[in-house]
């Protein structure tokens, strides 16, 4: 049997009981931090993302889809409240075009879309030591999946899904206070091992390369708490709410690997008939190849399925694997 991610994320056990878990630190490379400010923010980023978006006093982020009218994704973001509106964390190399798309939608309301601010950090950890850490330095407990704590100038972020992730975001003088706390504890690890446990957890990211490829379902946003259906109209609203409606997401998001270096994200995945079956969402290296999330057309997945990027073999993850 094929594993689909599941409706709901599965958080990590709190105590760190059953499988190993990972414990590591990582800069948070590639990424930036964008500001959305005013005292319509929430109001705009409401009527322009996919998601139902959090009050700005909420203890709550949420991963949201900026999509092009004919409903296609052009950028993922985490949106965490804060005191002046809201700050957006997406990769770096989609970063200017989200900021440019947003600063469009603007026109009379009163908020302020600004540039990535490189005066600000994200920083990333993971598992049961991290969340420790954490706790002792904040003075708060850690919060539940997609909860956001404050602590001074800085928001620590659970991010959802297995294994146990945090994000903590700030400008950069109190970023670094907390990074030299964790290093003292925490081994350092690089960008490519973090984006391999993103993928573990079921959590997709829209770079550059991929811009453009997806509806919101085709990477699970919708299940991944995403996609709002019950809020008024945003870009692309008409064909998202007309998959999800009529039954017509023929495409879904699954887990993958395969052997050999990591395809490039939005990298065709094509069956033994070299008919095109879907795309890469996002890949990383692992032991022995690479690990993947690929959006593929379930049609194409009703027999026994023999894909391939870039020449080589994919292969499906079963369950538990």
């Amino acid at each position: 049997m094929r594993e689909e991610f599941p409706t709901v994320p599965v958080d990590a056990p709190e105590d760190g009981a059953g499988a190993s878990q990972p414990e590591c630190l990582e800069t948070g490379t590639g990424y930036s931090v964008v500001a959305v400010t005013g005292e319509e923010a929430g109001d705009f980023l409401q009527r322009i993302l996919t998601a139902d978006i959090p009050a700005a006093d909420d203890a709550r982020s949420v991963l949201a889809g900026l999509c092009t009218p004919k409903g296609r994704l052009l950028a993922l973001a985490r949106v965490i409240p804060w005191e002046d509106g809201y700050r957006l964390v997406l990769p770096e190399d989609t970063a200017a075009e989200t900021v440019a798309r947003l600063q469009m939608y603007v026109l009379r309301s009163r908020v302020t879309v600004h540039a990535p601010d490189m005066q600000w950090r994200l920083l990333r950890a993971a598992g049961p030591t991290a969340r420790s850490l954490l706790a002792r330095w904040s003075e708060r407990p850690m919060p539940e999946a997609e909860g956001v704590v404050r602590s001074g100038e800085v928001a620590i972020i659970r991010l959802p899904g297995a294994p146990e992730r945090y994000w903590v975001v700030g400008p950069a003088a109190p970023v670094a206070a907390v990074e030299g706390v964790l290093a003292e504890h925490l081994p350092p690890t690089d960008e490519e091992t973090w984006r391999a446990l993103e993928i573990l957890a079921g959590q997709p990211e829209i770079r550059a390369p991929g811009r453009e490829l997806f509806i919101p379902q085709m990477v699970n946003l919708d299940r991944l708490g995403g996609v709002s259906f019950s809020k008024g109209c945003f870009p692309g609203q008409e064909v998202v709410a007309r998959a999800h409606y009529r039954g017509k997401v023929k495409q879904r998001m699954f887990r993958a690997r395969g052997t050999g270096d990591a395809p490039a994200d939005g990298s065709e995945v094509r069956d033994a008939d070299n008919q095109l079956a879907g795309h890469v969402v996002c890949a990383a290296g692992a032991p022995q190849g690479f690990t993947a999330l690929v959006s593929l057309r379930e049609a194409q997945l009703a027999g026994p399925a023999s894909l391939s990027v870039n020449g080589q073999p994919l292969h499906l993850r079963e369950a538990g694997t």
